[in-house]
């Protein structure tokens, strides 16, 4: 069975989660399912891109290795098939799994979710099975058809591309109170390879990743030379970083209007990972960039932990930030993600940003006392501009 298709007539509907398919497959409620002590829930929702089906587990007893490692993985693996029995096929765009942690009142869950492809129009009920830490589960989850209530949207496909990477517009939505636009992007030098294999992979579009601060609001130009400035919105994780533009309410004789993207964030894989002195300011040249790299010391932190059931590392730590020598570059060195002390730990890592200044990145340091830092996963910052000319 292969993923299906999304028709380009398909009809849509915008909604606070985003623009979604005028009909979704859902569970009617959450399956819930009590057996010797332990309690299973589930839901499901297939909509445009993908099948969501997330699930829990409580009233289990630890592994033997649970206290052995920072995360518990799940090692099996679980199987859905729709009520004709094919099994759906996990979606190409995300890897995911389950995973046992401890909860507040310190009880054990497993939480599991999967991403699969998008379920065919006329499945009612699908089979979930799996193993492991939380016991043998069979279950039948139930699906119905869902309209979501929302404003009639239309598809659209208007494209610009730089630096090989196309941004596009791909559907709009126009109300009294809200104008909302829906833009994607993808790597376009690299066509055919597996976006898994791929050596760029698109993290922002006009933002580090979803916009939000206040410089990396977008701004619609109407067909009557009157600027709209975007409105901050939440959505959903979907392929190809698509997001949604919100803008006010237009006038009902706008028939058109003009968005510009700045800039495009992309990570980059490389095996080079340059090591830079601590502290100190260095010069560096690395991806055909040029730029300073300051390190530093922090100190630890006494605050409470960052999220329920999750490692969490307090300690020293290294701050990296890095300053592109030519803010106007075509292509510059925003940060590095992954910048690593020899030794440390692989959690407790932080990234902070403020409007107008560069991400700063905080590694942990045991020691506080590292001489080097070494920098991993860097993040490109692309200038534009993408323009976009909408039919509104």
């Amino acid at each position: 069975m292969s993923a299906t298709a999304v028709e380009r007539d398909e009809q849509l509907v915008f909604t606070p989660l985003g623009f979604r398919s005028a009909q979704i497959l859902e569970s009617p409620t959450n399956l819930v399912i009590e057996r010797d002590g332990r309690t299973l829930t589930a839901n499901l929702v297939s909509d445009r891109d993908c099948t969501t089906l997330h699930f829990t587990v409580l009233g289990f007893d630890a592994p033997a290795d649970f206290d052995a490692v920072p995360y518990y993985h799940v090692k099996g693996s679980a199987t859905v098939r729709d009520d004709r029995g094919r099994e759906i096929p996990p979606h190409p765009r995300w890897h995911t799994g389950g995973m046992v942690h401890r909860r507040n009142d310190g009880s054990l869950i497993l939480d599991w979710q999967l991403k699969l492809v998008r379920l065919e129009s006329g499945v009612r009920s699908v089979e979930l099975a799996f193993g492991g830490p939380a016991g043998e589960w069979t279950v039948n989850v139930p699906i119905a058809v869902v309209e979501p209530a929302g404003i009639p949207a239309k598809a659209i496909s208007v494209s610009d591309e730089h630096h090989g990477v196309v941004v596009t517009a791909t559907a709009v939505a126009r109300s009294r109170e809200v104008t909302a636009i829906e833009i994607e992007g993808d790597i376009v030098d690299e066509a055919g390879v597996d976006p898994t294999s791929r050596v760029r992979y698109l993290q922002g579009i006009g933002a580090n990743h979803q916009r939000g601060l206040a410089n990396e609001l977008l701004m619609l130009r109407d067909d009557q030379g009157h600027h709209h400035l975007e409105r901050h919105f939440v959505g959903q994780p979907a392929p190809g970083q698509r997001q949604v533009a919100n803008f006010p309410g237009l006038p009902e004789d706008v028939r058109s209007g003009t968005i510009e993207i700045p800039f495009v964030v992309v990570q980059q894989r490389t095996e080079e990972t340059p090591s830079v002195p601590v502290p100190g300011d260095t010069e560096v040249q690395f991806l055909g960039c040029a730029f300073t790299v300051s390190t530093s010391r922090t100190s630890g932190d006494d605050g409470p932990p960052i999220r329920e059931g999750r490692p969490d590392y307090r300690g020293p730590r290294v701050r990296v930030e890095i300053r592109p020598k030519d803010n106007e570059a075509p292509k510059q060195l925003l940060y590095f993600s992954r910048p690593y002390v020899e030794g440390a730990p692989d959690v407790g890592m932080w990234m902070t940003q403020i409007a107008g200044k560069p991400p700063v990145v905080e590694t942990p340091d045991p020691s506080g006392t590292s001489p080097t830092v070494i920098l991993r996963g860097p993040v490109l910052k692309l200038l534009g501009p993408w323009r976009l000319e909408l039919p509104l």
